[in-house]
């Protein structure tokens, strides 16, 4: 009857489920949705190098495409159109890490973002859909 946030520790896998019968204009708007909102900002803050960052959304093939176009109006809203210019968005760590999110990349479908910068560790948001478990 009643959806309250919650934060679960998983070991490091954090999935997001957003159910079909969701009110998405409600719950996902770019300017009023505490939900996605908060999956976008957890995901991102720190450049999602947290242990409790959301790692998947799991949804219905049919709410795909409309979370992906909120999610990425809600980075802009965070960062801005140049999000490589934002004061902030952060970095990766290192260059060992930054290789290796880069190679999690590889063969995968982006639905966007996606851009990288080595010599300063920059990866933009991004968001990969249809996934292989």
């Amino acid at each position: 009857k009643h959806l309250t946030p919650v934060t679960l520790e998983l070991g490091g896998k954090s999935p997001c489920y957003i159910d079909k019968d969701c009110d998405l204009d409600i719950v996902c708007s770019c300017s009023g949705c505490f939900p996605l909102r908060r999956i976008t900002w957890g995901k991102y803050m720190n450049c999602g190098q947290t242990c409790i960052a959301p790692d998947y959304i799991l949804c219905e093939a049919s709410l795909q495409n409309q979370i992906v176009w909120k999610i990425k109006e809600t980075v802009k809203e965070f960062y801005g159109e140049n999000i490589k210019e934002s004061p902030d968005y952060e970095r990766i760590i290192n260059l060992r890490h930054f290789k290796r999110i880069l190679s999690l990349l590889e063969g995968q479908k982006i639905a966007f973002g996606g851009e990288t910068d080595e010599a300063t560790r920059y990866i933009a948001p991004t968001v990969l859909t249809d996934v292989d478990p």
